[in-house]
């Protein structure tokens, strides 16, 4: 029997999707699997619905195109695992093959939008009692570094803390937009967010990440000038003005750590850029600099691990190694630095997928965000909502300059959320239309 696409789920389904979706976004709060094994019960509930919800309109151009590639992937994992002597299956190879189930996720998520404020409001709460408890207050005190939430390290945990402040931050203002006494959501967001940006600022301080750090103030001078050149209202502007001050005074409050920390690192980089020439092989003057014992050695072991990927990418720079790439990693200048990590995300995908890779998934993201902006422009996606859905993908995106967080739990999730959100606006737009037109035959 078919279901209305209006209808609301069954007080059970209800339930466990509710259950589902905190899992989805657990990964920013412990680092786990759970969120994975969650998605793929999202996804697959969302197919079981398509095909169960009338009118059900045909799968986009970008429903096939994440298929084909997630095809593409699995073929080609397949290919590297089974024709590989050692059955050679690389590390992080399956992330890739993620965009299989961002259709699902977005038509599972249409039919929890109903109940996305509650999923939300748990969140946060939750978000505010795991960065309480998770605190080390005399550790940050003393200058040592600390590892925030629950996560396997301070990376991760800075990553996860500041893609919460972003998404607390915004979670206010949709409510403010709308006047904050008119819900008991708004009234609990006015209360949450200015403890969970606050505790995830020390968090981020305590991690001594400068990635993050960087990353952090990169992305909110932008969030910044988008909110006051789109918004008029009061409250959401001194909101603004608010969260500025508070990140401006965070920097000016704590600038010697910050710079006893990071101060070794960006002169380096701007030695780097001083004294590099363009008529110097640039193989030969990374060689120089990390022989040289002048670099910062959290800087040198990147730059190690940077000259070895490029080498790779050199061998195979338009399809990449797929998953051979490990193997041929040992044979690299370099391979003795003790990573397999690149510290760096644009470097992950180019080794495994080369530059048609590359592109392929920038069409992806950029097909994303132009479906999550056309239901913006519909009225399916808050302002709001797509405004921290465009600065939550610069902040991680700045944060894969230096760290490989497409390859955490946390880039996953962010990756399966990205899809998800992007295909729920395009479902969104489609069952309505598909819903005119039937009215439109019955009428």
């Amino acid at each position: 029997m078919a279901t209305d696409f209006n209808d609301r789920p069954m007080p059970i389904a209800a339930a466990l999707g509710f259950l589902l979706w905190l899992l989805m976004l657990s990964a920013s709060l412990v680092e786990t699997d759970a969120y994975r094994f969650a998605a793929i019960f999202v996804a697959i509930y969302g197919i079981w619905i398509y095909y169960r919800i009338a009118p059900r309109p045909a799968p986009s151009f970008m429903a096939w195109y994440c298929l084909a590639w997630s095809v593409y992937v699995l073929v080609r994992f397949a290919y590297g695992y089974f024709g590989s002597p050692n059955l050679e299956h690389g590390s992080s190879e399956w992330l890739y093959a993620f965009p299989m189930f961002f259709g699902g996720i977005g038509i599972g998520l249409t039919r929890m939008r109903f109940y996305i404020e509650q999923v939300l409001l748990a969140f946060f709460v939750l978000a505010a009692l795991f960065l309480a408890a998770s605190q080390h207050w005399w550790v940050i005190a003393s200058g040592n570094p600390v590892i925030p939430l629950y996560h396997n390290n301070q990376i991760h945990g800075a990553v996860a803390c500041g893609l919460i402040m972003i998404g607390a931050f915004y979670w206010f203002l949709h409510y403010a937009a709308r006047g904050i006494r008119s819900s008991p959501y708004g009234l609990a967001a006015a209360a949450l967010t200015p403890v969970i940006v606050l505790l995830c600022l020390i968090s981020i301080l305590g991690s001594q990440s400068k990635g993050v750090w960087l990353a952090l103030l990169g992305t909110v001078p932008v969030a910044a000038i988008l909110i006051l050149a789109t918004e008029r209202r009061a409250a959401i502007r001194f909101a603004v003005a608010a969260l500025v001050l508070l990140v401006a005074g965070w920097a000016f409050l704590f600038r010697e750590r910050l710079w006893l920390r990071a101060g070794s690192t960006v002169e380096a980089t701007l030695g780097l850029v001083r004294d590099y020439s363009a008529s110097q092989s640039l193989s030969a003057f990374l060689q120089q600099k990390i022989a040289s014992g002048t670099i910062p050695e959290s800087m040198n072991a990147r730059l190690e691990l940077w000259y070895n990927a490029c080498e790779l990418i050199r061998q195979a720079p338009w399809f990449g190694h797929g998953n051979f790439w490990i193997e041929r990693w040992e044979q690299t200048r370099y391979a003795d630095v003790g990573y397999y990590l690149m510290h760096n995300g644009y470097l992950e995908i180019l080794i495994r997928h080369g530059i048609v890779g590359f592109l392929a998934l920038a069409f992806m993201l950029a097909a994303l965000v132009g479906m999550t902006w056309r239901g913006y422009r519909k009225g399916f996606v808050a302002p709001a909502a797509m405004q921290a859905y465009l600065m939550l993908l610069l902040f991680f995106a700045l944060t894969l300059l230096s760290n490989s967080n497409n390859r955490l739990a946390i880039g996953e999730s962010l990756a399966m959320l990205t899809g998800g959100v992007a295909f729920y606006a395009q479902a969104m737009e489609r069952y309505t239309a598909a819903l005119a037109a039937r009215a439109g035959k019955e009428a």
